[in-house]
């Protein structure tokens, strides 16, 4: 398995806190089985509006500071 650097986290232009947000969407959307999953910048407290999937409600949070 390949290791994350967490420290070459926002070296090609973004944040770390941006890239970090994306790894987690990215990692939610691989478990999933899903392709893509709509996000709204600043939303309070969550990432995204809460989804469905196989019956299930979902919502994702990331953050690191």
């Amino acid at each position: 398995m390949q290791h994350i650097d967490w420290n070459n986290l926002g070296l090609k232009g973004g944040s770390k806190q941006k890239s970090f947000e994306d790894i987690c969407m990215f990692l939610c959307c691989r478990k999933l089985k899903i392709s893509k999953i709509n996000s709204y910048q600043n939303q309070p407290g969550i990432e995204t509006e809460p989804f469905e999937v196989n019956g299930k409600k979902i919502w994702v949070s990331g953050k690191v500071f």
